[in-house]
């Protein structure tokens, strides 16, 4: 008789052991749908809006909004150090002038930083010794993958530049 009382007690512990799992599928089964909905809309808005802030200041940057780098501007911009991605950021228009004085201390850093500038296609290299009060006068001209990556970041900061001025309006609106 003890036989027999254990097996309707293995048979309920099967039954109880295998109903969470089913009502588990039947239940996502059953909500698929609006649970996919709410985290597509979640996702969505992650992507649309993103909030910086330093200190007091908030920015929105808004990810539908950036620039889109190409192929070539992306490479472009990984194979540049900072100095020089300012070189080409700060040319005026597509070209840009550095005078070297005399006993220059950066002299041999910086002309390093400009024949990878040309190495890499983005300008072309003219350096001119002796050239009024410099000792060595170097003049760049932006190529056209120059030109784009110096677009590229032009619009970046314009679009920043916009960013920032409708976060200054919505914080001047009176609270409603």
């Amino acid at each position: 008789m003890a036989e027999a009382n254990d097996k309707p007690s293995g048979a309920i512990q099967l039954v109880t052991a295998a109903l969470w799992p089913s009502v588990t599928l039947v239940g996502l089964y059953l909500f698929y749908s609006p649970i996919e909905d709410i985290l597509s809309s979640v996702a969505k808005r992650a992507d649309d809006i993103n909030v910086l802030k330093l200190g007091a200041i908030e920015i929105n940057v808004q990810a539908n909004t950036l620039p889109k780098a190409t192929a070539d501007v992306a490479n472009t911009v990984i194979n540049l150090s900072e100095d020089e991605l300012r070189k080409v950021v700060n040319a005026n228009g597509n070209e840009g002038r550095i005078c070297f004085p005399p006993n220059s201390t950066n002299l041999e850093s910086s002309m390093a930083e400009l024949r990878k500038l040309e190495t890499l296609g983005v300008a072309t290299l003219k350096i001119e010794p002796n050239f009024e009060d410099c000792e060595k006068f170097a003049i760049y001209t932006l190529s056209s993958r120059g030109k784009a990556v110096k677009m590229f970041f032009d619009d970046l900061f314009a679009t920043q530049v916009g960013s920032i001025r409708k976060s200054g309006e919505e914080a001047k609106k009176p609270n409603q």
